[in-house]
């Protein structure tokens, strides 16, 4: 399982996923122990990025496709990225469930789309992979702006992925961002994706406190029949 989110705000756009990777290719369906790696493929330019969701191996051929798109291709980005995604998953056999989120910056204006049996283009926030995590869902749709900076998405994209993972912790771990803005797509360093991790872990810890300590004295309302 893997949580990824892109949202489009006031001067670019975010594109967050976990790292977490669980392969369950021993026999019987055992998971093999699971491992930390990037799921989001950037561009030699820096102008494209793409995550990867589901069937990894065959959402990284895709996304390897993606960001090979020619000029063409990318004047019907809608019509041309489904045409790709639905020729390589018809030849993945088993393999087809993939999922993809693609930013760019190469019209100028960083653009974002979701990438899966078809291509919608992202006006707001969109999830991939884990897309019915209560968390990941309540989050976007409580505090998501199309006012908010990159700056201000990128410390939401962690809650996010933060909080997708205390829901499903078995399959959804660690956190990796990239920022789209018109100078192309940005991989936050480590030092700074730990910072925000480590901000998101405190607000949920605070939440906690906020509930576990509660002693307020409850009062009833009488019981007055009318």
């Amino acid at each position: 399982m893997t949580m990824q989110i892109a949202m489009v705000g006031d001067d670019g756009i975010v594109l967050a996923s976990d790292m977490l990777h669980v392969a369950y290719d021993l026999p019987g369906g055992v998971p093999r122990k699971p491992i930390s790696g990037t799921k989001i493929e950037i561009s030699d330019g820096r102008d494209v990025a793409v995550s990867c969701a589901h069937n990894m191996d065959t959402a990284r051929e895709i996304a390897e496709r993606l960001i090979k798109a020619t000029d063409q291709e990318w004047e019907r980005p809608q019509i041309s990225f489904a045409t790709i995604a639905s020729v390589i998953t018809s030849q993945a056999g088993e393999r087809d469930d993939a999922q993809c989120l693609i930013v760019s910056s190469r019209s100028g204006s960083p653009q974002a789309f979701f990438v899966a049996d078809s291509c919608v283009p992202v006006e707001r926030w969109e999830i991939a992979g884990d897309t019915n995590n209560a968390a990941a869902i309540f989050l976007a749709s409580a505090y998501y702006s199309e006012l908010y900076s990159v700056q201000q998405l990128v410390s939401l994209a962690a809650l996010v992925i933060v909080g997708a993972s205390k829901v499903n912790s078995g399959a959804i771990g660690g956190l990796e961002i990239v920022v789209c803005d018109r100078d192309g797509c940005h991989r936050l360093d480590s030092e700074c994706t730990r910072s925000h991790m480590n901000r998101a872990e405190k607000w949920y810890a605070d939440t906690n406190e906020l509930i576990v300590r509660c002693t307020e004295q409850l009062a009833y309302a009488p019981n007055v029949i009318s």
